[in-house]
């Protein structure tokens, strides 16, 4: 992914202070030792030199950008700013079907600020603190916009904290074909998609972040959510899960459902811990045997696999989805072996290394059909995952998008992205040879880990690893709209 911009030096001010002083001088009388008698000694006197005044260092503040350059969602992401930690402090209700926060994040300016935005479309904002000072607030649309009592200096380290609360609602964005966020089903809730939805955030890939979630639940429902559990702390009626995220990523997600861990040993010493509905058969967890094999396969495919844990939550009820995938954690309503596959290949591809505007998202969902394909190889032949590759060609329009094109947010999430962008890495699988192929994407996935990535930055490392000048493939496969055969 893209590398983030270099953040500016902090320049500090001090002001010097000169004190001047003055005092008294006592002429020694005889007998002192200090003076010759019959001689006057003359003590010249002391004048305070007058010290300017300084003048305080007076910072001109700008107001941080209020989006960023989104040509599908335009009104996503902020400037002036990088949030290094989110600290989520959650309160969740489903029968009440409320949620109370505070948001803590921890932020580096990159500019002097006088104001900046967080995207939020979250319930109702009580207060807000910039530096544990009071901060006026406003809201519009998708916009929290903060003024802080004093300009923020360029280069400095603050804290935000935000107090909401309310019922969240279902947000759906222009032309985007599903409704994100806030998705109570029963006793239970479900949160998906952009975060801004639940909880004020710079909704950028380019701005990860570091995070801990304390979700509080009745204590009859578990709350399982993206990173690794560290505690679980009853009080009362309920109950506190804290969940932290150490390295960078783009968002959160969490379910509040009544479920039971179960987990088991994944390759290298990795902890594969896995939620399902209390009272599961055995025989719907077995489904899920799979997982380290997969992982294992994927690890020499791709690289290292990019977290330190992982898990699936197997969900039962009305949502808008078979499953997603952010980091660390898998949110599955199907058993199917190649929607585990799928979602566990977005690890690599769209969780670590997260496509940087809607028109790369192909980097996600192309990276993540293809390796249901070498699944199937693995576990059968590379013959029959020749054929699938070759039906799934024939399975869609000559005149299909390009992938690396998309003009609105319905585009993000169509067949160009998930099935033209899987045969561009088949048909680059076919141009390169195995060997290549496969130090491509492991050099991509390494280059990129838990950052933010381009088209171009993928056509740059194919290029280098190969020594090919690949620019007509990918003009060809990605920018242009006849999609090419198979050879």
């Amino acid at each position: 992914m893209l590398t983030p911009a270099a953040r500016a030096i902090f320049l500090a001010f001090a002001l010097a202070i000169v004190v001047a002083c003055t005092g008294d001088s006592e002429e020694p009388g005889p007998g002192d030792g200090g003076a010759v008698p019959g001689i006057q000694t003359a003590t010249p006197a002391l004048t305070a030199t007058p010290v300017p005044t300084a003048t305080p260092v007076q910072i001109v503040g700008v107001r941080g950008a209020a989006q960023l350059d989104n040509p599908v969602f335009p009104s996503l992401g902020n400037g002036g700013y990088d949030v290094s930690h989110y600290d989520l402090d959650l309160d969740i209700d489903p029968g009440a079907n409320t949620l109370d926060g505070v948001a803590t994040m921890t932020v580096i300016a990159t500019a002097n600020l006088l104001a900046f935005n967080f995207d939020f479309a979250g319930p109702a904002v009580s207060a807000v603190e910039v530096n544990d000072e009071p901060a006026a607030f406003t809201r519009e649309g998708l916009e929290l916009t903060i003024e802080p009592a004093n300009v923020i200096p360029d280069g400095s380290e603050f804290t935000v904290r935000i107090i909401y609360g309310g019922t969240p609602e279902l947000l759906l964005l222009p032309d985007f074909p599903i409704a994100m966020g806030w998705t109570p089903f029963g006793e239970s809730v479900m949160v998906h998609g952009f975060g801004l939805a639940w909880f004020p955030i710079n909704q950028t890939p380019s701005d990860k972040a570091t995070y801990t979630m304390r979700i509080t639940v009745p204590q009859s429902l578990t709350a399982t959510a993206t990173g690794e559990l560290t505690a679980a702390i009853r009080s009362g009626d309920t109950s506190t899960y804290v969940w932290e995220v150490t390295v960078p990523v783009g968002g959160v997600a969490f379910a509040v459902s009544n479920s039971e861990l179960d987990s088991i040993p994944g390759p290298d010493g990795l902890n594969i811990n896995n939620y399902f509905p209390s009272g599961s058969p055995e025989a719907l967890k077995e489904r899920f045997d799979i997982v380290p094999e997969v992982i294992e396969l994927f690890n020499e495919l791709f690289g290292p696999f990019p977290y330190d844990s992982f898990g699936i939550t197997f969900l039962r009820g009305p949502l808008p989805f078979d499953g997603f995938s952010p980091s660390q954690r898998a949110f599955l309503l199907s058993t199917g072996d190649r929607l585990i596959v799928h979602e566990i290949a977005h690890q690599w591809f769209g969780a670590s290394v997260t496509p940087i505007l809607p028109s790369d998202n192909w980097l996600a969902e192309g990276f993540a059909t293809y390796a249901e394909l070498l699944w199937i190889e693995h576990t059968s032949t590379r013959d029959l995952s020749d054929d699938a590759a070759r039906r799934m060609r024939v399975g869609i329009s000559n005149t299909t998008r390009p992938p690396a094109i998309a003009n609105s947010g319905a585009e993000v999430l169509d067949r160009a992205a998930y099935i033209r962008g899987g045969l561009t890495l088949h048909a680059l699988r076919l141009e390169l040879g195995d060997d290549d192929f496969f130090d491509v994407l492991r050099t991509y996935a390494e280059r990129f880990r838990h950052s933010a990535a381009s088209t171009a930055d993928f056509i740059s490392v194919a290029e280098e690893v190969s020594q090919q000048d690949l620019g007509q493939f990918f003009d060809d496969w990605v920018y242009s709209r006849p999609v090419p055969p198979l050879d």
